[in-house]
């Protein structure tokens, strides 16, 4: 009997563990915005097990630089162990490579980031590298749809629990932003986590605005 206890409350204290190891997505075309410019965001993002909101401002000082901070709430639903709610706070910066308006065929970005996911008795840290892409087209007389990627390379740090693991794990953000006209970008994207061992489901998906100001 003591032997089945231990073993129920070792595997509540891994479920936590397992369910979450996610990068927090760019939301966004591999774009980067003009000195000056501003772009406010609010998202919903589901998955198997999490539902949460997300929101991101992005702005640039500097020519073909900018910045991005995120923030939010994410439900988690644990099977076996009670729910969490956890705090996700996230920030990235990214270089303009390539730009469409230069003539090329694609905007290229390359950057990095990091974020913070905190809660009770569970905290993960990421951070690492990534690259954006992306190519807008024109979509009736004054809109424009903009299909985009980022690839990254995530390392994170896990407490929860008895758990203290560390992994490096490949996040793929698959998406589009359609723009109906220059005040409104509606967003939607998947994400894909390739070799994460500390995440139960491998994708999310996301949909909200964008709202250039």
């Amino acid at each position: 009997m003591r032997t089945l206890i231990r073993a129920m409350t070792a595997l509540m204290l891994l479920a936590p563990a397992a369910a979450r190891a996610q990068s927090i997505g760019p939301f966004t075309t591999a774009e980067v915005l003009a000195p000056g410019g501003h772009v406010f965001g609010a998202y919903l993002q589901t998955g198997d097990d999490a539902l949460g909101v997300m929101s991101q401002l992005r702005l640039s000082f500097y020519p073909g630089v900018d910045f991005g901070f995120q923030g939010g709430l994410t439900r988690l639903d644990i099977e076996g162990a009670a729910d969490r709610t956890l705090i996700r706070v996230g920030a990235d910066v990214r270089a303009a490579t390539l730009r469409v308006s230069d003539g090329r065929g694609v905007d290229l970005a390359l950057g990095g980031g990091l974020s913070i996911e905190t809660g009770d008795d569970f905290s993960a840290f990421s951070l690492g590298p990534s690259a954006w892409v992306s190519r807008a087209w024109p979509l009736g007389a004054e809109g424009s749809v903009a299909p985009y990627a980022k690839l990254g390379l995530a390392y994170t740090s896990l407490d929860a629990g008895s758990i203290d693991d560390t992994d490096l794990w490949i996040p793929l953000h698959v998406g589009a932003e359609f723009r109906p006209n220059a005040a409104l970008r509606i967003a939607s994207e998947f994400e894909v986590r390739m070799n994460n061992d500390l995440a139960n489901d491998d994708w999310s998906f996301s949909v909200g605005v964008n709202l250039p100001f």
